[in-house]
């Protein structure tokens, strides 16, 4: 009965979120306090509001649209929440979503941590990405001889990012889909590593590593190429944002250079898009704005 009525839920939500067309979604779960970055990128979207609807409690929602500050509330349906933001944009924008999720996600069996999720696909998705990533301390099980699957489903990606091991997935899911995700974790002290560190080994390994790092910047620097000889390729108000990042020392937050310079929020957006086309600027996200820097291959 239960899961009839959850068919029955996303049924509705599908046929009501259906106009709606993303090209990619990605998100990230951190076990670790179980927050979620989830970007979106919305090919068309057709009514007033965009939606995004998760089969858990969510809470403290923060939410930038093309790296602008974004109003959004949380309703709870009969599954999980939905959030719901106003736009004014109707086709090619990025959302980027952060937010808590319920700890029901991680049960304990036994000594051993379950990791459980599912995502509805109620509108049409070209492709779906989801890691997530371990708390510290914590490792995957080995499957030995399990009968169940430590990971699901099986066409991942594990990996660490130096201090918590990840697992991901690229899917290309189908309208009315629901994804399911399970993974079993255990304590680091727990899980038998099957070997021991060298440690002599790994410092003159570090050592190693360090001197050839050195080598490669040295070599990368002297190989830059100097910002001054794009200039006449640019246009003067291109120039005074280039000149505006230089003074401080190569980097700018957007939002901060809005503030700084005589341009309206738009004209800047337009700059930038056409400095990061030239590749002279890089652009990254950073908090709820973009962060701009200088492309490495320049001096100045």
């Amino acid at each position: 009965m239960k899961k009839t009525l959850i068919l029955l839920a996303f049924a509705v939500l599908i046929s009501a979120a259906s106009a709606t067309t993303i090209s990619q979604e990605n998100a990230v779960i951190n076990l670790e306090d179980n927050t979620v970055d989830a970007e979106v990128h919305v090919e068309e979207l057709t009514s007033s509001s965009f939606t995004y609807i998760s089969s858990n409690s969510i809470e403290n929602v923060n939410a930038t649209i093309d790296g602008e500050d974004l109003e959004c509330s949380i309703s709870k349906p009969a599954i999980g929440s939905e959030i719901r933001c106003d736009t004014d944009l109707r086709e090619n924008f990025t959302v980027n979503l952060n937010y808590r999720i319920g700890d029901d996600i991680v049960n304990e069996r036994n000594g051993v941590n379950v990791f459980q999720y599912s995502h509805p696909i109620y509108r049409p998705t070209d492709n779906y990405h989801l890691e997530i990533v371990l708390p510290e301390g914590m490792a995957l099980i080995e499957q030995g001889n399990r009968s169940q699957q430590v990971i699901s489903p099986l066409n991942y990606d594990t990996g660490s990012n130096g201090r918590q091991i990840y697992v991901a997935w690229d899917l290309k899911p189908n309208l009315g889909e629901t994804l399911s995700f399970y993974v079993l974790y255990e304590d680091f002290q727990d899980a038998d590593t099957g070997f021991q560190l060298d440690y002599s080994l790994l410092a003159r390994a570090l050592g190693v590593s360090i001197l050839l790092i050195a080598a490669v910047s040295i070599l990368i620097k002297w190989k830059r190429k100097d910002l001054s000889e794009e200039y006449g390729d640019l246009s003067e108000d291109q120039k005074k944002v280039i000149e505006k990042i230089e003074e401080n020392g190569g980097e700018y937050l957007q939002k901060d250079l809005v503030q700084e310079m005589d341009y309206s929020k738009a004209k800047i957006s337009g700059l930038v898009s056409e400095l990061v086309d030239k590749g002279i600027l890089n652009k990254s996200k950073e908090g709820r704005s973009n962060k701009l820097s200088i492309s490495r291959k320049y001096r100045y």
